[in-house]
């Protein structure tokens, strides 16, 4: 942890001196704190609690290789600052974290990354990181270990191709069969000012012998902006399949915020509906609630309600 600590300290001191070392280099320190104060009912938790919703931290940068080629990075950390801080490393967990090359020809990266069928959801989720997250009701969030992937540039008007192939992730574990390369995504996206589509697919990035499919699409219209997922898991014995939908409705420094799903993904016949609102106190700083309730063919029924605070930096 020291170790660690200590090396994020020094990239942040480089990066805040980057202009003075290396013209051609630079490295920005991101990050955002989300914290919400809920009331809980999930069978593990009949209560109030204060949570951490994915905060994280995180440096990126490229150098200049040339006039039309550049290295690029990532490392980013998820932390939690509500959690009790003790000798383990519970509160501080790997996010993306990739180095690669990106010029004319595209983009390529290694390391460890969020599938193409995972960033294929686009903006559709209105609830990430939130108990309204589609990773609660839809197979295939899945960021993968031993991760190279291929992007193309832009062509025909906005559209764009992403290859990868990784580890197979069971559960949360990778076993030594699982070899890199045994697993891919792809995507195929589209996008406008007004519209999003993206159709991708799994192969055995799940686990071991499933595929899974999704469609999403997106489009914004005066204040209102819609959204809609399709997807479909094989398990490797049956398919099982969802959907969901989401509007947001934006007025001045407040937006509206509606989305229900449901799917047989991770549970039988299970429901989740989610309301927000947002409010927007500054360029990097917002204010929300949520209320979000799930239910499923065996009987199990949850609700949260939260209000939070974000501020980005």
């Amino acid at each position: 942890m020291k170790l660690i600590r200590t090396a994020v300290a020094t990239a942040v001191a480089l990066g805040m001196t980057g202009s003075v070392l290396a013209d051609e280099v630079t490295v920005t320190p991101y990050g955002k704190i989300n914290v919400t104060y809920q009331m809980t009912d999930d069978g593990s938790l009949d209560g109030s609690e204060v949570k951490s919703n994915a905060s994280r931290f995180g440096l990126k940068g490229k150098a200049k290789l040339s006039d039309t080629l550049k290295a690029i990075y990532t490392l980013e950390w998820e932390v939690d600052p509500v959690d009790k801080a003790n000798s383990s490393d519970d509160h501080i967990k790997a996010r993306n974290q990739i180095v690669g090359l990106a010029g004319n020809f595209g983009e390529f990266i290694v390391g460890r990354h969020d599938s193409p069928l995972k960033k294929a959801q686009g903006k559709v989720d209105l609830f990430n990181d939130l108990e309204g997250d589609i990773k609660n009701l839809f197979a295939g969030e899945v960021r993968a270990s031993n991760f190279a992937q291929y992007t193309s540039p832009k062509f025909a008007g906005g559209f764009k191709v992403k290859v990868a192939s990784m580890t197979p992730s069971k559960g949360a574990a990778e076993t030594d069969e699982n070899d890199f390369g045994s697993a891919s995504s792809f995507s195929l996206e589209y996008a406008n000012d007004s519209w999003f589509f993206a159709l991708a697919q799994d192969s055995d990035v799940s686990g071991v012998d499933t595929k899974t499919t999704r469609f999403t699409t997106q489009y914004k219209v005066g204040d209102f902006t819609l959204g809609a997922i399709y997807n479909e898991h094989d398990n490797g014995s049956i398919d099982e399949e969802g959907v969901l939908v989401s509007v947001a409705y934006k007025t001045g420094d407040h937006t509206l915020k509606f989305q229900t799903g449901e799917s047989d993904e991770l549970a039988i016949d299970k429901e989740m509906t989610s309301l927000g609102w947002d409010y927007k106190l500054g360029k990097q700083t917002k204010m929300f609630a949520f209320y979000t309730t799930a239910e499923d063919a065996s009987g199990t029924d949850n609700s949260w309600f939260g209000l939070g605070l974000e501020q980005k930096f």
